[in-house]
């Protein structure tokens, strides 16, 4: 999981990932296929990364999804492998 600069909770690997995808400028029905569930379940989980980040935009959460992996130095290929990693350890947790 990623901690967030803006609170001490952090984000699941799907919050992350439609982070990402807000960030590529895709609406609700584009996310919801590509994390494998409904547009009405995006909503929600959109509702839980503006707590979250206590951000109130799907343009802020683009900018500052843009902003931490630039900070962070990451490319696609880094970004990639923190995600993998993240999920492995996601599910390490919870077989332990």
């Amino acid at each position: 999981m990623h901690m967030l600069p803006y609170s001490k909770r952090t984000l699941s690997h799907k919050e992350w990932k439609i982070a990402r995808l807000i960030s590529k400028g895709l609406n609700n029905d584009d996310i919801a296929p590509k994390v494998g569930t409904t547009t009405d379940v995006v909503k929600n989980y959109m509702r839980v990364l503006y707590d979250k980040t206590g951000l109130s935009t799907r343009l802020e959460v683009a900018l500052w999804f843009v902003g931490i992996t630039e900070e962070r130095g990451m490319n696609r290929e880094a970004y990639n492998a923190s995600i993998t990693n993240d999920k492995k350890r996601e599910r390490a947790a919870r077989a332990s």
